[in-house]
């Protein structure tokens, strides 16, 4: 009965995330650092992993480490908007070196944001940091 029951509270919250406006968050990934701006709030946090996610050929080698970063990350700076919001992610890989994006890591980092509790993942290939102006002409493409 309790599988039930929280599924039902899982499709409440779908349905409630239909009507409500998308929540857009900026994440920077780096070699072993996790970056995230929830553009709604402001509300942003920068965290080193200790046990390294990253390798020398990917940003995102050990994806258990990066996803529990990411999940605690995420819901710091969209706490509540979690279940009842849909979660747009900007997600940008920045690294020296690491400027063209493979298949391969396209569908690594398409997983992180999945995993993390995102319900979009939109992948930035420039190779500079974008700016709020520039974030928010990326936002009204995708809207």
């Amino acid at each position: 009965m309790s599988v039930l029951n929280s599924d039902l509270i899982n499709l409440f919250y779908k349905l409630i995330g239909l009507f409500r406006s998308k929540v857009f968050v900026y994440v920077v990934i780096s070699k072993n650092h996790i970056e995230m701006v929830n553009l709604s709030n402001d509300k942003s946090i920068s965290r080193k992993s200790i046990p390294e996610f990253s390798s020398d050929r990917l940003l995102i080698a050990d994806n258990i480490i990066a996803e529990k970063l990411g999940k605690e990350m995420l819901f710091e700076v969209c706490n509540h908007d979690i279940k009842s919001r849909t979660i747009s992610i900007v997600l940008q890989p920045l690294e020296p070196g690491f400027g063209v994006i493979y298949p391969v890591e396209r569908m690594i980092y398409q997983d992180f944001v999945c995993m993390i509790g995102g319900n979009e993942c939109y992948l930035e290939e420039s190779t500079e940091r974008l700016t709020k102006d520039m974030l928010q002409q990326k936002i009204n493409m995708y809207t």
